[in-house]
């Protein structure tokens, strides 16, 4: 039995953020993209999680930028982050540099805006 409530790593499409926000209609949700591969992992993730603590009416989906699940395990682990992080699933865009612009066109199309 693992402390973290996250066993794996989360790769997330558009559609599968769409879908769940279609139905939770009354429900506000962020999306907010980060690169775990950066120094300052912990202070992001220290307020990723105020963020999630202080807004139970919000689905929040704090998506990696990375090819890297092991950055996304580690993060987890190192700094005792209770809540779930994402991956933008390569599928979006294999190109890793081009993965987050698609994934926002995407999301757009998807949502009408």
């Amino acid at each position: 039995m693992s402390l973290y409530p996250q066993q794996q790593v989360l790769h997330i499409t558009p559609a599968q953020i769409s879908e769940h926000m279609t139905t939770t209609k009354n429900k506000k949700t962020v999306l907010q993209f980060w690169n775990p591969n950066c120094k300052e992992v912990k202070d992001i993730l220290k307020q990723y999680k105020a963020a999630e603590a202080m807004h139970n009416d919000t689905d929040f989906y704090f998506i990696a930028i990375t090819s890297k699940d092991t950055l996304i395990t580690n993060a987890i682990k190192d700094n005792n982050y209770p809540y779930k992080l994402y991956v933008a699933d390569a599928a979006v865009n294999p190109d890793l540099y081009e993965r987050m612009a698609s994934f926002c066109k995407k999301m757009c199309a998807l949502l009408n805006i």
